[in-house]
């Protein structure tokens, strides 16, 4: 209703922003806490896949609060828009998933993949060897794949022929 916001003194402003979309405090406060939570979780070393699962979705869900805010500013109906469904969503995700960590406390940490050092010539030999295996073993090119044509529909003899189409297109 009002035109000049900053004329407004700071409690106005807050009770104008309450009245107009109450839920902004309460994705606020979320925001910031969720924010704390993954921030531990990253710090850990050995994070079980539920754990780096349930920072993904807290990830995705911050930025659907951010979309929420930039609707907002623009001044677009944010009730029937698609963001407060999928803000819902990773909600209700967040929540299963935290359950799921707090009921299961022997959850297996991410096993990582160990790194093998292998000398350079080693690598060329293996690659030289594989490549004459898969030389024989492939089959012959076809005409279709020779001419790449993919799935174009068949059209008239008219349109194939660029000068016939704009002659016929100016009749």
């Amino acid at each position: 209703d009002f035109d000049d916001q900053s004329k407004l003194k700071d409690t106005n402003r807050l009770k104008f922003l309450q009245e107009e979309c109450p839920e902004y405090f309460v994705l606020d406060n979320e925001f910031a806490s969720y924010d704390k939570v993954a921030k531990a979780l990253l710090l850990k070393d050995q994070k079980s896949d539920l754990e780096e699962a349930l920072v993904k979705s807290i990830r995705v869900y911050q930025l659907q609060i951010q979309c929420y805010y930039l609707l907002q500013a623009s001044n677009v109906n944010v009730k029937t828009h698609p963001v407060m469904m999928w803000l819902y969503r990773f909600r209700q995700q967040i929540t299963e998933l935290q359950d799921l960590i707090k009921n299961d406390k022997k959850v297996s940490p991410v096993k990582t993949k160990s790194k093998q050092v292998v000398s350079v010539d080693e690598k060329c030999d293996e690659n030289e060897a594989e490549s004459g295996v898969e030389g024989q073993t492939r089959r012959p090119i076809t005409y279709e794949m020779m001419k790449n044509r993919g799935l174009t529909p068949h059209r008239p003899k008219q349109d194939r022929n660029p000068r016939v189409k704009h002659r016929k297109k100016y009749k």
